[in-house]
């Protein structure tokens, strides 16, 4: 999977063993101020967000950030096979934020990010990209931080057309797996946080 340096999977990745053991620290949903709005914790270093909406770019995304005290200078989208960034300091192309799709944000602090979400403009579909990709899920219908877990995740996109074997969460610095398959290590996919899935075929998943 990916490594912790790259922050990206590698061009044959390795699969983690089927029962990697449980991190220190597992993150938790921040509590919505509203049914409107999404708030997502920005840590130092990498932090892998999706968005619900497509209401920013990634220059303008790092400016949501930081102007509600964070200092975040880099935003990285997966293609497919590498990352492509958007560094703050310029010299490279921005890109739009697509709904339902993983980012790799980097920061200097800790804040958090406020985004208004809005139920009518949710894709309809989320494509997923045989091999690794990089996706978030939707918030839920009821308010809660969760719907999914690692396995229902995998069984949804599985039943539109997918081929998931694996879902991957950044804790810690670090790569922690599900492996489709064994009953351990099935955590929650958080509304607003972003999960590697590799998947033995595309498929463009309908959430609910």
């Amino acid at each position: 999977p990916p490594t912790a340096t790259r922050v990206a999977p590698t061009a044959t990745p390795v699969a983690p063993t089927p029962a990697p053991p449980q991190p220190t620290a597992i993150p938790t949903a921040q509590p919505p101020a509203d049914r409107n709005t999404l708030v997502i914790a920005i840590n130092v270093g990498n932090t892998a967000i999706s968005l619900p909406n497509r209401n920013y770019r990634a220059s303008s995304l790092l400016d949501a950030i930081n102007a509600q005290g964070g200092s975040a200078y880099e935003v990285n989208k997966w293609t497919g096979r590498t990352w492509q960034a958007y560094n703050i300091a310029g010299g490279a192309q921005d890109f739009e934020i697509e709904a339902g799709i993983g980012y790799m944000v980097k920061a200097k602090n800790a804040s958090t990010l406020r985004a208004r979400i809005d139920p009518a403009q949710y894709p309809t579909q989320i494509p997923v990209r045989k091999g690794w990709d990089f996706i978030g899920a939707l918030p839920c219908p009821n308010g809660a931080a969760s719907c999914y877990t690692a396995a229902s995740l995998a069984a949804a996109i599985n039943a539109d057309g997918g081929g998931v074997a694996e879902v991957d969460r950044w804790v810690n610095g670090a790569w922690n797996a599900f492996l489709v398959g064994y009953a351990r290590n099935d955590f929650p996919i958080l509304a607003g946080q972003a999960y590697y899935v590799r998947s033995t075929k595309a498929a463009n998943w309908k959430p609910d």
